[in-house]
Order: C-alpha cells, then sequence, then structure tokens
C-alpha cells in the first residue's frame, strides 16, 4: 500500500513539473534593434522686402485738403527658388496710439484701397487691421500697393483760441458805404486754447498746431509650396499676432 502511495506522489509531481515547462513556454519573443538617426535640413529660406512711394518731406509740412502719396507694396528676395503669401498689418495712430479707422478719418482718409487683390483677414481690438495679398508671390515677383494715398481732411484742426481786446475802426463815405477798416485788436496774454471736443487744454500742446498722425505699415510672409490660401491666412495671422502682441480676429 506504501509503494502504491508513493507512485500516486510522483505521478502527480511529474504532472505539476509538466504544467510548469508548458507555461514557461508563453514568453513573448522580442528584440531590440539599432538607433538609425535620419536628419533633414535645409539650406532653403524666404526673404521679403517692403517699400513704398512716400515723401516725408511733403507729409511732414501737410496741408488741410492735401493728397499725400503713399502706395506699400511687397516683394519677394528671396534668393532661393521658393514662392510665399505675404500680408501686412495698417496701424492707425494719432500720434501716440492705436485708434480705429473710422477715429482716423477725423484726420484723414486712406484712398485707392486695392480690395481686388488684397484681402482684410483681421481686425484687432486696438483698431489695427491685417490683409492678405490674395495671389502666390514668385520670387522676384511684387504686390500691388495696398493702397495709393492719403487725403488729408480739409477741415483738420486741433485748437481754438480765445482772447483778444482792441477795436476794429470802420470808415465810410458820405453814401455809408464802407471805404477802410482798420483792425487794432490783439491777443492779450490770457489766451484760453480748447480742442475739438471742446475741452481746455495747455499752451504747450496747442503750439503742436495741427495734428500728428501716422499709418504704420507692416509686412508678414510664409512659404507657399504646400500651403493653400486658406492656410496662408491662418499662419499670416499667427505671425502678425506674434510680432504685434495682438490678436487679429
Amino acid at each position: 500500500m506504501a509503494n502504491k502511495k508513493r507512485i500516486a506522489t510522483t505521478i502527480g509531481a511529474m504532472a505539476l513539473t509538466a504544467v510548469l515547462a508548458v507555461g514557461g513556454t508563453l514568453a513573448y519573443l522580442s528584440s531590440v534593434t539599432e538607433t538609425e538617426k535620419n536628419v533633414f535640413t535645409s539650406s532653403k529660406s524666404i526673404t521679403t522686402e517692403l517699400t513704398e512711394e512716400f515723401d516725408p518731406e511733403v507729409a511732414g509740412s501737410y496741408t488741410p485738403g492735401q493728397v499725400i502719396t503713399k502706395a506699400p507694396t511687397m516683394s519677394n528676395t528671396s534668393d532661393s527658388n521658393e514662392s510665399i503669401w505675404v500680408a501686412v498689418s495698417l496701424d492707425y495712430t494719432n500720434g501716440a496710439d492705436s485708434i480705429t479707422y473710422e477715429e482716423f478719418k477725423q484726420y484723414a482718409e486712406v484712398q485707392g484701397l486695392d480690395t481686388t487683390g488684397w484681402e482684410k483677414i483681421g481686425t484687432a481690438a486696438d483698431g489695427q487691421e491685417l490683409y492678405a495679398f490674395k495671389t502666390v508671390l514668385a520670387p522676384g515677383a511684387d504686390t500691388s500697393a495696398i493702397f495709393s494715398s492719403v487725403k488729408v481732411n480739409a477741415g483738420i484742426q486741433k485748437v481754438w483760441k480765445y482772447g483778444t481786446e482792441g477795436e476794429i475802426v470802420y470808415t465810410m463815405d458820405e453814401d455809408g458805404n464802407l471805404i477802410d477798416v482798420k483792425d487794432n485788436t490783439e491777443l492779450v496774454d490770457e489766451v484760453t486754447y480748447y480742442n475739438a471736443k471742446g475741452e481746455e487744454i495747455n499752451p504747450e500742446e496747442a503750439e503742436a498746431g495741427l495734428p500728428t498722425y501716422t499709418i504704420e505699415v507692416k509686412g508678414y510672409a510664409v512659404q507657399a509650396s504646400d500651403v493653400n490660401y486658406d492656410l496662408a491666412k491662418t499662419e499670416l495671422t499667427k505671425l502678425a499676432n506674434s510680432a504685434l502682441g495682438v490678436v487679429f480676429q
């Protein structure tokens, strides 16, 4: 009887060993390869130039109602054979702060805006505008001018001043016809200056005479290969947002 028990125990141990041996064959086959480095580089680059037909001396001594030539264009000056998409931002200012174009029109108006070749793709909260050129610009090519000139508001003025003394003498003949006028009025020291809103301003500000204002133009470009117009507008907008620290929407 004892021998039978030992035989049964031995058979049970062999069976367990067989199960463990089968379990050991379930490990996954695996292997690790060497690293292959694939380096991608390019000598290609794009360069652009923003130019305009503009005479700063004329603009620096403008007169009300004057039309001043200002015609900004973008050029593809890339050495590589790379076409590009371009855009420009227009920043209207009162000489200090950005303002909307509607506010800018109290000073002047843009003339000859090319809405055929250019599309406005965004306006920032401070009034800056972003325009994209709708055609791919080949190497050596130029865009059309986004606008051609600026017309100064004919009624532009900055201050009114009050404070005179004296008298005006009218001389008439025996029939009552006016034959002479002598204006003896003079500005007194206590002159009060007012701006267009009727607010009193100091003499130093009044001495500036006609107002100063600007249109600041900045250009942007992205590659055209593998980039359609819709994608270009998105990328140009990102580029302008980053450059100016604003959000064009």
